[in-house]
């Protein structure tokens, strides 16, 4: 109960005046606060730990959901991508799911350059806008690509392939459309293929 009331209050303080840029830093916030916890929970296995860390986590991509039920955002991809995050979540949690355990990690990981990219841009803090996207789009795609493709061709066939693997393997496509996206974005953004022509 305690995390829905955290994610209510930091959302009412709203230290930006763009409401995109306020959900960027509650987003954040959750990323930041998320890794180290769910790592303590992985590496000592402690059930208060972990308690935690599956109650921030959870109570996040619920109360994110909500909000963007109630503001009629229409993101139902996202609400799809949270539905199975929660669902992954209570594996880890009630199952000790190491191996779930470690893409929620890395996943959370790979999105530190994506809010702080996105800041940058929108608050126009940067003159290096070029590399802010350019490292965004490397960091991502070694962590949600290169990673997780390791991971899934090594325990694919080991586990089963139940709801869980195949909700998991909806956000690893989800993450290589999103990437692929920003990739395309890139190249057009900067006029890459010319450059690279001559």
């Amino acid at each position: 109960m305690l995390g829905y009331l955290y994610w209510f209050l930091i959302d009412i303080m709203k230290p930006f005046n763009d409401e995109k840029l306020n959900n960027n830093f509650i987003d954040f916030s959750h990323t930041l606060v998320c890794i180290p916890l769910a790592t303590l929970s992985y590496y000592y296995d402690h059930t208060i730990m972990s308690y935690i860390f599956y109650n921030f986590s959870r109570s996040f991509f619920v109360w994110d959901s909500v909000k963007i039920i109630l503001n009629n955002n229409k993101s139902y991809l996202y609400i799809v991508h949270h539905l199975a995050t929660v669902l992954l979540l209570d594996k880890i949690y009630y199952d000790n799911h190491k191996i779930f355990q470690e893409l929620f990690i890395i996943a959370e990981l790979s999105n530190i350059s994506i809010y702080t990219t996105y800041h940058l841009i929108k608050t126009n803090c940067s003159n290096n806008i070029y590399y802010c996207k350019l490292f965004q789009i490397l960091w991502y795609g070694y962590l949600r690509i290169y990673i997780f493709t390791r991971y899934y061709s090594q325990y694919l066939f080991i586990y089963d392939f139940d709801i869980l693997m195949k909700l998991s393997l909806f956000i690893y496509i989800m993450g290589i459309y999103w990437w692929s996206l920003q990739i395309s974005k890139f190249i057009n953004e900067y006029n890459i293929v010319p450059l690279l022509r001559d």
